[in-house]
């Protein structure tokens, strides 16, 4: 899935890491929640996030989703009950309060 963004960074000067927390909030929403990384990673989808972002470094996007973990924005979550906490979501998403299903594949 893939959600464009390119008119809001255009229009507003918005730094990444909230054009991240947005992507995270879309994608979670829509049964697609980023992983806090590896497979569905943001570099692994790097071509999924909006223009800026597809061009940032690994270790750039690794300290982009810290820094969204730490500040709170964003939280490492499971689908219902099962397994440990990989996916990403913002606090008051699906996944976050515990009703957020994935899309088969994802």
């Amino acid at each position: 899935m893939l959600i464009d963004q390119t008119v809001l960074a255009r229009t507003r000067k918005v730094g990444n890491s909230v054009l991240l927390e947005r992507a995270v909030r879309l994608y979670a929403k829509a049964g697609f929640p980023f992983r806090a990384s590896g497979v569905g990673g943001f570099f692994a989808c790097r071509e999924n996030l909006h223009n800026d972002s597809h061009i940032l470094c690994r270790h750039r996007l690794k300290e982009l989703a810290a820094e969204l973990l730490t500040s709170n924005r964003v939280k490492k979550c499971r689908e219902g009950t099962k397994g440990t906490a990989t996916l990403l979501d913002v606090v008051d998403g699906p996944f976050a309060l515990d009703y957020g299903k994935r899309i088969a594949g994802t």
